[in-house]
């Protein structure tokens, strides 16, 4: 990470204004709850003010502001976690979480990798269970009652990042109707839509999903109330059958099994992806899920990887909306 300005903050509670810097993209206050149980409030691009909790009065932080303006709070007990790479600097990235929300959640979730099996865990609850990557999905307390587990015990500890559709134009022409003619139609292909859903009373999608799953916890189930599931799958196997075959997929005889991973407002989790990701290799599918788009970056590459090595998965990361999160997985992932 790189530095623009570092401060260094006393226990219990205390301000400090690091040197001019980016100012990072807060939209005003916000108040942060790190997984440590402090909590900190942000008055303006270079206040930082952290209040410790309860038991940890003597705790100091380190702040620093990258040069992409956003600011870090770090306490002393987990510096050498966040500089060895066991937890991810994410976690105390204090703008990326205020801008996804994550100071207005009841609770931090986060995905663990403990050496061997999962512990009992005080203070959390384990979501999901993720065997590619021998982790597990877990809800946080933000009393920081976890804090000390994951700290003394876990092998790696990840924010479980937001992901998020991006709606945009279809594919520009590519000679699909030249690839139809010499027999390349998708015929006998099985493709996972690790997305949104997939409306199947849709005309063009009414015959083309032979399997389906919600890892959402969706009160609609697996439909698509969101579009970008059904965009995508249109996209890949539509019969074009609303639109008199004007509109048709890039493999019209393809089948599609439906991942639904993101909600009714296109949002979701990594740990829901990966989810999704085992669910499609197990079905040995070809697969397509959403590009991550939040502020952390757990190993879906190598849940990419293992997915792989199970099946005939693929995962295609795509995103053509401008974002200022940095992109985290494809830089790192040679499988994508």
């Amino acid at each position: 990470m790189a530095t623009a300005s570092t401060a260094v903050l006393t226990g219990g509670s205390a301000a400090a204004t690091p040197k001019p810097a980016p100012a990072p993209v807060l939209g005003g206050a916000a108040t942060v709850t790190l997984v440590t149980g402090d909590v900190v409030r942000m008055g303006g691009p270079t206040e930082v003010d952290v209040t410790a909790a309860h038991g940890r009065e003597r705790t100091g932080f380190r702040t620093q502001t990258d040069v992409d303006g956003d600011v870090y709070v770090i306490p002393d007990d987990a510096q050498a976690g966040v500089t060895s790479g066991k937890l991810d600097r994410h976690l105390f990235d204090v703008t990326e979480l205020a801008a996804h929300g994550y100071g207005d959640r009841e609770d931090i979730p986060l995905i663990v990798d403990y050496p061997g099996a999962t512990p009992r865990l005080a203070g959390a609850r384990a979501v999901r269970q993720l065997p590619s990557l021998s982790a597990v999905a877990v809800s946080a307390n933000r009393d920081g009652a976890y804090w000390p587990s994951i700290r003394d015990s876990a092998k790696k500890v990840w924010l479980d990042g937001p992901v998020q559709a991006s709606l945009d134009h279809s594919v520009p022409q590519i000679g699909a109707p030249e690839a139809w003619a010499a027999g390349y139609t998708g015929a006998g292909t099985t493709v996972a839509v690790l997305d949104t859903g997939i409306d199947v009373t849709h005309p063009d999608l009414d015959d083309a999903v032979t399997a389906a799953q919600d890892f959402t916890g969706s009160a609609s189930g697996t439909d698509d109330h969101y579009g970008h599931g059904t965009h995508v799958a249109s996209i890949i196997t539509g019969s074009g059958d609303a639109s008199g075959g004007r509109y048709k997929g890039v493999a019209p005889d393809a089948h599609l099994m439906n991942g639904k991973v993101l909600d009714e407002t296109g949002s979701g989790y990594d740990s829901w992806v990966i989810a999704g990701m085992e669910w499609a290799a197990r079905a040995r599918a070809v697969s397509t899920s959403p590009p991550p788009s939040g502020p952390t970056c757990p190993r879906r590459p190598r849940a990419w990887h293992s997915a792989s090595s199970r099946g005939r998965t693929r995962t295609t990361s795509r995103s053509r909306r401008p974002s200022r999160t940095r992109t985290r997985a494809p830089r790192r992932s040679p499988w994508t």
